[in-house]
């Protein structure tokens, strides 16, 4: 249904908010912030959507990611969420294949 705004949809908003509110505001390292992102836009102790609220806010910080130019990592790799963000923290960055559209 084109039009009708659902919870996924303005959590998508929340992290693109987000990603535009960190190229414009510098006074607090993108390294610190990322790693606060998924607290702040999937707030609270109860998962909304799946059983865990801490699933949720793993899949918020893979979305951070992929917004910011990272590149897909797999569900085999563990490392943090700003995990190679200064190679993304440049004026001119190309993308690394696969290029993942960000739902």
């Amino acid at each position: 249904m084109r039009g009708v705004e659902t919870r996924i949809q303005e959590i998508r908003h929340k992290i693109f908010t987000e990603v535009a509110r960190m190229a414009y505001h510098t006074e607090w390292p993108v390294k610190d912030r990322m790693e606060a992102l998924p607290y702040k836009i999937i707030p609270g102790e109860k998962g909304n959507f799946r059983n865990d609220v801490f699933l949720e806010r793993a899949i918020v910080g893979e979305r951070l990611r992929l917004a910011m130019g990272l590149p897909y990592r797999s569900a085999a790799e563990h490392s943090p969420i700003s995990d190679g963000i200064d190679a993304a923290d440049k004026d001119e960055t190309y993308y690394t294949p696969p290029l993942i559209n960000v739902i």
